[in-house]
């Protein structure tokens, strides 16, 4: 096994660092307002606290996360795509957990570059060992390749 591919290996099931989050009604009447969305029912939050909610409460910000896949912003990293699962409505004025883990690496080539990774990570929103809501993110990493 090479060294690259074994870096991949012990990459999947890796957890991500956990951290909290905590959204105040005004917080999301902001969104709401920015989003263009409807007043809110009660407390319930705006779904798109799930996907905002997931990053900005995560134990890392995302350069920290885009290291953690040994990159950086300046490798040219993009977002492939997310997958929003909502178990249950998010509340304000309600704690939650963040957790996460890095489900998949996959080494593909292409025609544009010629040699990247594909890393899919999952978190979690949780309250009282209860999950909430899952995100399900692919981040592309253009890999520099020796000839």
């Amino acid at each position: 096994m090479t060294a690259e591919v074994d870096w991949h290996a012990r990459l999947v099931g890796t957890e991500l660092p956990p951290g909290t989050l905590r959204v105040e009604p005004y917080e999301d009447r902001l969104a709401r307002d920015a989003l263009g969305g409807d007043r809110a029912e009660g407390d319930l939050l705006h779904p798109s606290w799930i996907l905002n909610g997931a990053l900005r409460g995560a134990g890392h910000d995302v350069a920290g996360l885009i290291e953690l896949f040994g990159a950086s912003w300046d490798d040219g990293v993009l977002f492939g795509e997310a997958r929003i699962e909502q178990v249950e409505p998010l509340r304000a004025s309600v704690d939650y957990a963040i957790t996460g883990t890095v489900l998949d690496v996959e080494r593909r080539n292409g025609r544009r570059v010629r040699c990247f990774d594909v890393v899919t990570y999952e978190m979690r929103v949780e309250r009282d060992d209860r999950v909430f809501a899952r995100v399900r993110n692919r981040i592309v990493i253009p890999r520099q390749v020796a000839e």
